[in-house]
């Protein structure tokens, strides 16, 4: 499977939220810097929003609610 895919999939089920945000920003970063100027600086913006006020659904809906404790088992 694709990145952009695997990260839009990820958004979409909930699942590790903040990092698929993150990475979508990033990678709609590495397109505006490779001269791809449709509405990529919107949907930058939009992403950086997602990632910096999105913290406080995460782990409420989506798959977050119910891997993040299974994360926190397995990481103690």
């Amino acid at each position: 499977m694709r990145v952009t895919q695997t990260v839009g999939l990820a958004l979409i089920l909930g699942i590790f939220t903040h990092f698929a945000a993150l990475m979508g920003v990033l990678m709609n970063l590495a397109f505006l810097l490779a001269g791809s100027t449709s509405t990529n600086p919107q949907l930058l913006v939009v992403g950086i929003t997602i990632v910096r006020v999105g913290g406080v659904a995460v782990g409420t809906y989506g798959l977050d609610y119910f891997a993040q404790p299974m994360l926190k088992r397995i990481a103690s």
